[in-house]
């Protein structure tokens, strides 16, 4: 019979057992040394003395979620890999090892760093560790310097006496990977050459193939290359402008990233001699997921940035994709709702100003589409408050005003945690009061309930909130019952925009404030004097770095103001994209914000952007912040007063940030009293403009 009497234990008895695969294909067949997590261990002869340089593979299941050592050394100072992690004299990766999961490590070691690959992907935190090295391998943790064993199998060992090339390292992972199952080896990217850059003329391209029996296929208008697109056969020619994106398809393999060159016109660089330009609409090299393996340096100068790790890149937004029309609220992907209501809810909000409705939203929790049986229904009523705007209780809901509906079958296009979908022609909101509600969230579709503050509101002067949000049990009616929160829900959503604001491309890098992190590389080191520009966006209320140094002193944009070894200003970056400009001399450092100087202490000198990186997951601090990158320019050196007005005028005008203004006319010789008649001139810094005077 069924056992009826229930113990509040997930897995207490070691009893009745089952065996099961996750699909028709059984499992490879993986011969394996077996270690038991109780004494046992090998140890290598004692001519095994494996020092730097060095490589090892493993490839090897851990069995259970004890502790202990899958590999170490003999003597010496402690090198090994263990359940936590790798160490060698120092941690270089803290990443727990999988239970029942079979992968394969590559270590190198050589005279100036450790670095640790997991399934061909680096996980190297700290790449300095330089102290310990192999030596006499002992394995399973029963033998060795620390007799710690783990219960693990251990299916094939391979060491060399050298760091080997990034090619033969993954040839021999490949061969690994292929011959125990583990995963599908990855073609690697095709070679673009010459490197991309501003220039004038024609460009000669050509491609090369980096894995052997490479069919690669590429794109000349930023679209991704697919099996369908142009098959390379010979070099060709392109023009200014063009974006070259390739890819390389092998059989047996899985597709490689996605490479990419910009070949730029000479005219698009806003000012001569930066060494790092990153544009979000051009030089992105992507993996098979959309998200960003490298962003190219647009310069010339090659200080490309990367992930340290691939679950640290970045995502990108379509520069296609960008609009006038922002979401009300804004969460990080990937958020998981956990309340579900029978009636509806929503967050009462007023309109100082007229306003353009475009669209309506709604949460998806998880971010992973809605579920089966899914119907949620977003409406905008017009709110009316009796007259009495601070008191709540006596609202009502005068009209509906826009409707839609979200279902697993037609569930809009996802962004910051909404789907939105298009009203079918957009509608002008007049000034008053007005809630946005939902209705539909169920066991398999939940809402995101948090009082504090659901979600990150826009940042529209004239759009707020009113202090309340409300529920009702009719998912038809308005809900009536209101709550003293702001901001509870994240439930129903909406798009607006000023009437008449034109549709700007906005590319952006898109950083999730959960690990996210790109660095320059080493030979990237700016000092004193420099000049920084970084167009950005706060994306939600977490805390984190836009932009840092990647050790010494502290030098950052983060989001409560720029630091340079001390406060040049304290400010909340607001949730709006902005142009900050970072000018650092010998003598101070001044930060200015869509070129209005905004320093309130021009002296720190301590601070220098040095080896910068972004999105805080990587950096001097690791404190990541969701945020969008547009747009970073380097130069060596501190621009005067017009270069950096030319910069930032460069960059307001193309993310539509706001209208430059043409620079203020100089007048000579300057005023005093005196006699006679006077001969003045009058000039100005702005190219092509006019001076009118009285």
């Amino acid at each position: 019979m069924f056992p009826a009497t229930i113990e509040s234990y997930t897995h207490r008895y070691a009893a009745g057992a089952f065996r099961f695969q996750t699909g028709p294909t059984p499992a490879p067949v993986r011969p394996a040394v077996v270690f038991d997590g109780a004494d046992d261990g090998l140890q290598a002869a004692a001519s095994l003395n494996l020092t730097r340089p060095s490589t090892v593979f493993i490839a090897y299941e851990r069995q259970w979620d004890g502790a202990g050592y899958v590999m170490q050394n003999s003597s010496g100072s402690h090198w090994y890999l263990n359940n936590g992690g790798m160490y060698s004299a120092g941690t270089v990766d803290s990443r727990d090892l999988p239970v029942c999961e079979p992968e394969i490590s590559a270590v190198t070691m050589s005279a100036t760093g450790t670095r640790r690959f997991v399934n061909g992907l680096d996980i190297t935190v700290n790449p300095d560790q330089i102290t310990g090295a192999p030596g006499r391998l002992a394995l399973g943790g029963g033998s060795g310097i620390g007799n710690d064993p783990i219960a693990v199998k251990i299916a094939e060992v391979i060491a060399y006496a050298r760091v080997l090339t990034d090619v033969e390292r993954k040839k021999t992972e490949d061969y690994l990977a292929v011959k125990y199952g583990v995963y599908q080896p990855r073609a690697l990217p095709p070679v673009i050459a010459p490197a991309g850059g501003a220039g004038t003329g024609n460009v000669s391209v050509s491609l090369t193939a980096a894995t052997s029996g490479s069919a690669i296929r590429y794109t000349l208008d930023g679209s991704e290359p697919t099996s369908s697109s142009v098959l390379y056969a010979a070099g060709f020619s392109v023009p200014r402008g063009t974006r070259v994106r390739a890819r390389a398809f092998v059989a047996g393999m899985a597709v490689s990233d996605v490479a990419e060159q910009y070949y730029g016109a000479a005219a698009e660089a806003p000012l001569a001699g930066a060494v790092l330009w990153l544009r979000a609409d051009a030089g992105l090299e992507t993996d098979a997921s959309g998200r960003v393996a490298r962003w190219l340096d647009l310069s010339g100068a090659e200080n490309h940035f990367t992930a340290r790790e691939a679950r640290q890149r970045p995502g990108w937004q379509n520069p296609a994709a960008s609009a006038a029309d922002k979401p009300a609220f804004r969460l990080r992907d990937g958020f998981v709702g956990g309340s579900n209501h029978n009636g509806s809810f929503g967050t009462d909000f007023i309109l100082d100003h007229p306003m353009e409705l475009t669209q309506l939203g709604a949460f998806d929790s998880a971010s992973d589409g809605y579920g089966m049986n899914t119907s949620i229904t977003v409406r905008l009523w017009r709110r009316g408050d009796n007259g009495t705007p601070a008191t709540a209780e006596d609202d009502t809901g005068v009209e509906i005003l826009a409707s839609l509906d979200f279902t697993h079958a037609s569930p809009g296009t996802l962004e910051s945690g909404f789907r939105f979908k298009p009203l079918p022609a957009s509608l002008t909101l007049v000034p008053g009061a007005y809630t946005i509600t939902a209705s539909g969230y169920q066991s398999d579709e939940r809402y995101y309930n948090y009082h504090p503050g659901a979600s990150q509101w826009m940042e529209e002067p004239g759009v707020r909130l009113a202090g309340s949000c409300r529920y009702g049990p009719s998912a038809t009616a308005f809900p009536g019952t209101p709550e003293a929160y702001s901001n509870r829900y994240a439930a129903g959503n909406f798009k607006c925009k000023r009437p008449g604001a034109a549709s700007f491309s906005r590319a952006s890098v898109n950083f999730d404030g959960v690990d996210d992190g790109l660095s320059g590389p080493a030979s990237l080191n700016l000092g004193r004097p420099s000049t920084v520009f970084v167009v950005s966006e706060r994306a939600w209320a977490n805390s984190g770095y836009v932009i840092q140094n990647n050790a010494g002193t502290q030098w950052f944009l983060r989001q409560d103001g720029m630091h340079a070894g001390g406060w040049v200003r304290q400010r909340d970056l607001p949730g709006l994209p902005e142009i900050s400009g970072m000018l650092m001399s010998p003598s101070g450092t001044r930060y200015f914000v869509n070129g209005v100087d905004h320093t309130a202490v021009s002296g720190q000198t301590t601070g220098v952007p040095g080896r910068l990186t972004l999105g805080g997951g990587v950096g001097a601090g690791v404190d990541p912040l969701m945020a969008r990158v547009s747009e970073v320019i380097a130069f060596p050196g501190v621009l005067n007063g017009s270069e950096r007005a030319k910069v930032e005028d460069y960059l307001a005008v193309k993310y539509g940030i706001l209208q430059p203004a043409a620079a203020t006319p100089d007048i000579a010789p300057a005023g005093a009293p005196g006699t006679g008649p006077v001969t003045v001139s009058i000039t100005t810094a702005t190219a092509s403009a006019e001076s009118r005077y009285t």
